[in-house]
């Protein structure tokens, strides 16, 4: 997929499409920062950190990155992962080097457990309805407040649109329980 296919995916508002394009960077991703101490669970928080800045730089700010997606993705968890550590370690500080990105990665049955779940993820996100979808989008994705949600939504109150993103979590956690009892059976 070429990353014009992914900011087109971003700009006509089909995030799902984009971010599992963006999630191909995974691997090289892992293979840097598994060199730099990280552990596959951080590596997953700080991709999907990462995912969520390059989607709010392009659509909320209508920014254009000037570095591959790619290398910026790499960049911004190299610069989460040194300051993670750096606060772990009491400001103790770790110099950038430059890295070849465009290796393969280190453990292909990780990527391949990551891009399953992400597989799953994506499923979900299609079957949770226009409405839930609209509304986690808005809080996770454009970062609008409960208050710019309720009225944009139409909900009676702030509280009512907090219950519905509640519900909409719930129902997402219920279809990937089922889900990967589904898949565990089939087995």
């Amino acid at each position: 997929m070429s990353e014009k296919a992914i900011y087109k995916h971003l700009s006509a508002g089909d995030y799902n499409k984009a971010a599992k394009e963006l999630y191909d960077y995974f691997g090289p991703v892992y293979k840097v920062l598994k060199e730099r101490g990280a552990s596959l669970e951080d590596t997953k928080d700080l991709f999907q950190e990462a995912v969520m800045v390059v989607m709010r730089k392009v659509v909320e700010e209508n920014e254009t990155i000037e570095c591959t997606l790619k290398t910026y993705i790499t960049t911004v968890c190299k610069y989460q992962w040194n300051n993670k550590t750096a606060t772990l370690k009491h400001k103790r500080t770790v110099e950038l080097s430059p890295v070849d990105v465009h290796e393969p990665i280190g453990d292909v049955k990780d990527y391949q457990e990551e891009e399953q779940r992400f597989g799953y993820l994506s499923q979900i996100l299609s079957q949770l309805g226009d409405r839930c979808r609209e509304l986690l989008n808005s809080f996770y994705i454009h970062r609008h407040s409960m208050k710019e949600i309720a009225g944009r939504m139409e909900f009676s109150s702030v509280n009512s649109a907090k219950t519905q993103k509640y519900k909409c979590i719930e129902r997402a956690r219920k279809m990937a329980i089922e889900l990967l009892e589904t898949k565990q059976v089939a087995s």
